[in-house]
């Protein structure tokens, strides 16, 4: 296998993923529709085509890593319906796991969330920030980035990639 990248057809807002030969997948952004799993839609159905292609531990499919760019809801429009957003130990098997989350500095400071799907994800980068300092914070599905900077985040440089600073994503 070599590596690929898969533009999906969702219309407007964006969602790329990103596969290595070392079978490594990478997400940026989601824009899964309701209306893509009706037989009838001729909407495509993302979910089916992550759970068909992506890596699984027994049963449980994954992802190395979910990078969200910003909040906007076509950019994150399904991630609470097809992915956990909790710890490892409570994973639905028919949802997709995030080995490591990526999220804006904003994402985490931001009061005023406009959808679920953001308030989703902030209440999981939450989660996982909680965890920080801890040993399980480097275990899958707890681990976290932050792409961005923030005063009120300060405590949390080590994880926090900066515009123009290069970081290790690990998989």
């Amino acid at each position: 296998m070599e590596n690929y990248v898969t533009f999906f057809p969702v219309g407007n807002g964006d969602m790329t993923l990103i596969s290595t030969e070392d079978k490594v997948n990478f997400l940026i952004d989601c824009n899964i529709r309701k209306e893509s799993e009706d037989d009838e839609s001729d909407m495509y159905d993302c979910n089916k085509y992550l759970h068909d292609t992506l890596e699984a531990d027994g049963k449980q499919v994954y992802l190395d890593a979910f990078f969200l760019t910003h909040s906007d809801h076509d950019h994150c429009r399904g991630i609470e319906e097809h992915f956990n957003l909790c710890a490892p130990s409570e994973c639905e098997i028919d949802k997709i796991r995030i080995n490591e989350l990526c999220v804006p500095a904003r994402l985490l400071v931001d009061d005023n969330l406009t959808n679920d799907d953001a308030k989703a994800l902030k209440d999981e980068a939450e989660r996982r920030l909680n965890l920080y300092g801890k040993s399980d914070f480097n275990v899958n599905g707890n681990r976290l980035k932050i792409i961005g900077y923030s005063e009120d985040l300060a405590d949390y440089t080590d994880i926090m990639t900066v515009a123009g600073m290069k970081k290790n994503i690990r998989v």
